[in-house]
């Protein structure tokens, strides 16, 4: 999936996910270490914004990634 302003995706910080939305993309040059391009999240509950935010399917610290589905 391409990131787009408004999509709700979660930040990975001191390993623990928090609900972020994509407030701007493409907020710089997107280098190839860095998977899809770099976006703009203002972080829940706390709403700090933060910039630029590499995408990270690893879920390390400081990048942000999709959700994971849930089904029962």
């Amino acid at each position: 999936m391409k990131p787009s302003v408004g999509r709700i995706v979660h930040f990975r910080r001191f390993d623990k996910c928090y609900a972020a939305i994509i407030t701007d993309v493409n907020v710089e040059q997107p280098s190839p270490h860095m998977g899809l391009e770099p976006v703009q999240l203002t972080v829940f509950p706390d709403g700090t914004s933060i910039q630029p935010i590499a995408h990270g399917e690893s879920k390390s610290n400081g990048t942000w990634h999709w959700p994971e589905r849930v089904e029962e």
